[in-house]
């Protein structure tokens, strides 16, 4: 699916293999979720200068879409903070 939607987009597909997995693994092969997770691990990656996606960028971006802090009551502002700096050290 990803090849194919990059394909369309008129790109090469930016994930490595083992990315590829991470999307499927946390996405649980649902496609509305894989493209969310995608796109969102795009930008990530866009905003830190790579140019191939490698799978603990997913999984940064998978952990910021499940959002864990919405639960314990944190605002979205605070949050985002949180997720920039976690971008950065990731990368």
């Amino acid at each position: 699916m990803i090849d194919f939607r990059c394909t369309v987009a008129g790109v090469g597909n930016p994930f490595y293999a083992e990315a590829i997995g991470a999307v499927y693994q946390w996405s649980k092969g649902v496609p509305r979720e894989a493209i969310k997770l995608c796109a969102m691990s795009v930008q990530y990656a866009s905003l830190n200068g790579l140019k191939q996606i490698p799978a603990d960028l997913v999984e940064l971006a998978a952990n910021d879409i499940v959002r864990p802090s919405d639960e314990m009551g944190e605002s979205p502002a605070q949050s985002s903070r949180g997720t920039m700096r976690a971008t950065r050290e990731a990368v």
